[in-house]
């Protein structure tokens, strides 16, 4: 559950961060004039050096986005929470944990105020 506030949180960041880190989300939230609920599912054929069950259409991590309606009701979509195991993009490329982490030290080591 969250509340949408602004328009690109539901067409745009939620979306991409779900296919950056390879994850499934349901963002569920009150319709207003931003936007709605939605379901986001990653896509089964990522790794580029295995075989794909779909043609290639040049997307590698376009999730499928499921939009709920401005009205009261039930969304359903297909997720599949196992596709965030496979993060391997190429070989040995994996998109989460071949980040060069250490770039986040000072957001998630702050130095703490002097005195």
């Amino acid at each position: 559950p969250f509340q949408v506030a602004e328009a690109w949180e539901v067409h745009t960041g939620l979306i991409e961060r779900a296919a950056e880190n390879r994850l499934s989300v349901i963002a569920a939230t009150r319709p207003n004039a931003a936007g709605s609920s939605l379901i986001i599912a990653p896509d089964r054929d990522f790794t580029l050096w295995t075989p794909w069950t779909r043609p290639f259409n040049g997307d590698i991590n376009k999730p499928k986005v499921t939009r709920a309606g401005n009205g009261a009701g039930t969304t359903v979509a297909m997720v599949h929470p196992d596709t965030a195991a496979n993060r391997e993009v190429t070989l040995r490329t994996n998109v989460v944990e071949s980040r060069p982490w250490n770039l986040l030290d000072a957001i998630v080591n702050p130095v703490p105020p002097a005195g």
